[in-house]
Parts: C-alpha cells; sequence; structure tokens
C-alpha cells in the first residue's frame, strides 16, 4: 500500500512541476505547449495506471485548448514547435495570420488618417491663434531529453506543402507569401526564448515580426487575468465607487500594460 502511494506521488510530481511553471506571468503559447509536451513526456516514462490516464485524458483536453486557430497561429510562427503541426493546422494557422494582418493594416490606416486629421486641425488652431503650440525562455532541467522528444514527435508529422488561401486582395497575397515561405523553418531549441528571436527578426521580416507581437501576446494562462482583478481594489475602491465604466477601463488598461 505504501509502495503503491509513492507511485501515485511520483506519477502527479509533473503536473505538479508543470503548475509551478503555468504561474509565470510572461509565458506565450509556445512556452505554453512546451510545458505540456514536457508533462507529456515525463508522465509516458512512468509506467503505472495512474500516469496512463492523466497521459489520456490529457491527450483527450489537448484537442480544445489546442486545436484553434489563435493557438495555432502562434504555434506557426514559433519554430520552436511548427514542425508539430499537421497540414490542417498549418492551413488554419495562415489564414488566421493573413486575417489578422488585414485587419491590423486597417486599424494602422485608420489611425494614421485620424492622426492626420488631427494634425491638420491643430496646424489651423496654431496658425489661427499666432495671428491674434515587448522574454524569456522557460528553463529547462532537461533540455537534451526534451528535445530528443520533439524530434520523435515530429517525425510522425506529414510533411507539408505550402498552405493556399483563395483570397485575392494584393495586402493578402503579399503576407500569405511570406507565411508561406516561412513554412518548414529550422526547429530552434527549445530552450530559446520566442522573443527573443523575433526580436533578431525586427528587420528582417518586418511583417512576420509584427504578427508575432499580436499572437505571442495572447493571454496563456489566468495569471494575467487574476492579477488583474487583484489590481481592481487598489483603482476602485470605497473612495473612488463613482468612476465611471469608460475611465476604471481605461485605468485598467494602463496598469495592465505598464
Amino acid at each position: 500500500m505504501k509502495l503503491l502511494r509513492i507511485y501515485q506521488v511520483t506519477a502527479l510530481e509533473p503536473a505538479k512541476i508543470a503548475t509551478v511553471q503555468m504561474q509565470s506571468n510572461s509565458l506565450t503559447p509556445g512556452d505554453v505547449y512546451g510545458i505540456w509536451l514536457k508533462t507529456e513526456m515525463s508522465l509516458s516514462k512512468i509506467n503505472i495506471p495512474l500516469s496512463k490516464n492523466l497521459i489520456k485524458n490529457m491527450a483527450e483536453r489537448q484537442k480544445h485548448i489546442f486545436m484553434n486557430p489563435v493557438f495555432e497561429s502562434a504555434i506557426y510562427l514559433d519554430p520552436r514547435y511548427q514542425h508539430l503541426m499537421s497540414v490542417t493546422s498549418k492551413t488554419n494557422a495562415v489564414l488566421h495570420l493573413v486575417n489578422t494582418y488585414n485587419l491590423m493594416k486597417n486599424i494602422k490606416n485608420n489611425n494614421d488618417s485620424v492622426q492626420d486629421q488631427d494634425t491638420d486641425e491643430s496646424i489651423t488652431e496654431i496658425s489661427e491663434t499666432t495671428n491674434e503650440n515587448i522574454e524569456t525562455g522557460l528553463e529547462e532541467n532537461d533540455p537534451n531529453n526534451f528535445q530528443l522528444y520533439l524530434q520523435s514527435l515530429s517525425q510522425s508529422v506529414p510533411s507539408s506543402s505550402q498552405s493556399s488561401s483563395s483570397n485575392t486582395d494584393t495586402v493578402s497575397i503579399s503576407i500569405l507569401s511570406l507565411l508561406n515561405l516561412y513554412d518548414n523553418q529550422p526547429i530552434l531549441p527549445h530552450t530559446e526564448s520566442i522573443l527573443s528571436y523575433w526580436e533578431s527578426k525586427k528587420f528582417e521580416c518586418p511583417e512576420l515580426y509584427a504578427l508575432s507581437h499580436v499572437v505571442m501576446a495572447v493571454p496563456t494562462t489566468q495569471v494575467s487575468v487574476e492579477g488583474s482583478f487583484s489590481s481592481l481594489k487598489f483603482v476602485f475602491g470605497d473612495l473612488r465607487s463613482r468612476l465611471g465604466s469608460e475611465l476604471l477601463e481605461k485605468i485598467m488598461l494602463i496598469r495592465a500594460n505598464k
């Protein structure tokens, strides 16, 4: 009985480690995926019923957590794990990234238009008054073993051809070409920081660099959300209970991104 309990504790140890690592406030989707896969690898080495059930449940849960365009987009731009993606996942990721890039361009154009209008109005006003002023990579204890595990997983993933899209917009075609060229990237060691990687690509691939800033910023755990709720008590208290919702939202946005 005592031996059984020891085995059970051993089987739960990888989950405990993963839970602690998930408490970081600066995890990218790729970092979370790496923690998940490392937990899976550790459990696979513990050959008892509990660890097998955990692996089975993780595989089922993985479908709901990771198989969505937002997460797939982040992994597509993460050469540490891109090689593990299926053809379907890559296609979904590229389509989502194209749509995201188009949205970014539209927002930038609208902001530039508003800024130009404000500038013209300011110049006119000044003239009239004058005539009368974004790392870290996760630290791993067994980088070599985990890298070999990732390579073994990639061998079971079918090789993919370049993704395709029916979008004929000029901007879309341009970004689509860049994304297709980015497919099948050389594998980046999992110990590397993806944020540092993209910072080094800032001038080489400015469009993909801009996209990476968006997809890597997606909250992957509840840590940032819980932190925002905790900081709310310092903003919205008894002495400031009459703050309007719009002003409160702006204050919280500043606090969350300072």
